[in-house]
């Protein structure tokens, strides 16, 4: 199946305690999509590339896709220009595949795999809808900080663990939050660890680091962590109370 998992890109997401009004940058060393994809950036050709439909995605996202076989066309060579065209004929495991394996030379924001990640998620593929809207975190614009986190909700209603993550982080991190507002994404992310796992249990852990939850114990984060590593996000396996440094069943199968 694909990868259920994506590296957050902004670093306001990632670094605890820093404002979530327009990330500034890429982690170092993060990548979105499938961390393990060996194949690095190989450009589409942009012609073949048709414009990102305007509005925002959210708006026309049909029934979303949690589990999805890998294309045929991709595997090893995501990079290939054989798994561009799948995607083009409709494959949105394709266009998911072959969107990680341009998107690794550490851009911020690389156009091309943008409007694979939005093909993907308009084919209903839950993790390119997640990919997209952290894409859209790194434009400087209201409507799109606004188109992202519709996006980020709508995938964590579809039960996507990254999206849930990302979602209350967004909303956690927000100058503008209230006390109720962190309060009330918190709540959300606790749900979602719970049914979902993953990076869902680690942004949680990540927000009551940061201080802006209020108190908390360090054996709390330590439980979120290794919940999270034994369900999927192998980010947080080695880490502090984040289980072993080798690969959980979970993280196995993607």
């Amino acid at each position: 199946m694909l990868p259920s998992r994506v590296a957050v890109v902004s670093l306001c997401l990632l670094a605890a305690g820093a404002a979530c009004k327009r990330p500034p940058a890429q982690q170092g060393g993060e990548a979105r999509g499938n961390a393990d994809t060996t194949n690095y950036r190989t450009p589409v050709p942009t012609k073949r590339l048709r414009p990102a439909k305007p509005g925002c995605v959210a708006d026309r996202m049909g029934k979303l896709l949690i589990d999805v076989q890998q294309s045929s066309d991709c595997g090893e060579h995501a990079a290939d220009f054989k798994c561009g065209r799948a995607c083009g004929r409709g494959d949105g495991a394709a266009c998911q595949e072959h969107a990680v394996a341009i998107d690794k030379g550490g851009e911020p924001y690389d156009e091309d795999a943008h409007r694979l990640y939005q093909k993907g998620c308009e084919l209903g593929v839950a993790i390119s809808c997640t990919n997209l809207a952290a894409d859209l975190l790194q434009v400087d614009d209201d409507a799109s900080y606004a188109c992202a986190q519709r996006i980020f909700q709508k995938t964590c209603d579809a039960d996507e663990p990254w999206g849930c993550g990302m979602l209350g982080r967004v909303l956690i991190e927000d100058d503008d939050a209230t006390r109720a507002d962190r309060a009330r994404a918190r709540a959300m992310l606790e749900r979602a660890c719970d049914r979902l796992g993953s990076f869902s249990c680690r942004a949680l852990a990540m927000e009551l680091e940061s201080g802006k939850l209020g108190p908390h114990k360090r054996s709390q984060t330590r439980k979120l962590r290794a919940r999270a590593c034994a369900t999927g996000d192998t980010e947080s396996c080695g880490t502090p109370g984040g289980g072993s440094t080798t690969s959980s069943p979970a993280s196995t199968a993607e």
